[in-house]
């Protein structure tokens, strides 16, 4: 029955759905909106005395999802949620639009079907169903609209994002007395989602020269299924160095 099968298995199902209802022209779509915004706004800034580009490089830290998506504490896991970081764009007066990356992600992990269970304390590693194998990756870029308020060395910058994740999951069953099929069975998923996401980041700057600590939102953009869980990577955040031009 339905209600017996793993929720990762179901998930996978769901994402595969939502996969086929979601046209790729909607991302396509939203993202030639995007550039088109930062063209134009590149070209409104360069006929501006006052207006100058930005960049910024440096490392982003990926927060873990919350425990039983795609990893259980009391079995083995490997998080690699640290990457790079890099941003550019132009600015004019306290606005700025901007085109960043904030690198990619992976989890690995072992977890079994009797999550339900595990949860309640009703089992445990020994008396659970056996663990199989989950596997995701994935990528957030996107276009970020914000305002900057300085306030002598110090600024603080908030804004609102056009974000782009990319999301890989893969699966395998490792044993015979779960719920997610026979021993070898696997199963992938692949997607993107573009939605609003938020940005908010405090700084110094001396000489032109800027460091900065900021912390993103991904918002729906990892939610991957119709369910509304979140089985991407929400939270991030960054520390870098730039220079304004």
């Amino acid at each position: 029955m339905e209600k017996d099968r793993s929720v990762y298995a179901l998930t996978i199902e769901q994402n595969a759905m939502l996969k086929r209802k979601y046209e790729t022209a909607v991302f396509t779509i939203a993202w030639l909106v995007g550039v088109i915004l930062l063209l134009g706004a590149m070209l409104y800034f360069c006929r501006s005395a006052h207006a100058g580009g930005f960049a910024e490089v440096g490392q982003s830290h990926f927060i873990r999802p919350a425990e039983y998506i795609w990893w259980q504490g009391p079995y083995p896991q490997e998080f690699r949620t640290d990457s790079g970081y890099f941003r550019v764009g132009y600015e004019k007066g306290p606005w700025r639009v901007s085109w960043f990356d904030l690198g990619n992600y992976s989890t690995r992990a072992l977890a079994t079907s009797d999550e339900a269970l595990l949860a309640d304390g009703r089992c445990n590693v020994k008396t659970c169903a056996p663990p199989d194998y989950y596997e995701t990756r994935g990528s957030v870029r996107g276009l970020l609209f914000s305002g900057v308020y300085r306030k002598g060395p110090m600024f603080f910058e908030g804004g609102a994002s056009i974000t782009r994740q990319s999301f890989q999951l893969h699966t395998e069953t490792l044993n015979n007395e779960g719920r997610n099929g026979p021993i070898g069975a696997k199963q992938n998923f692949s997607g993107t989602h573009t939605a609003v996401g938020y940005m908010t980041s405090i700084g110094f700057e001396y000489r032109r020269f800027t460091v900065s600590f900021a912390y993103w939102l991904n918002g729906k953009a990892s939610e991957f299924y119709a369910a509304g869980s979140t089985p991407g990577i929400d939270a991030v955040k960054t520390f870098s160095v730039g220079y304004r031009f």
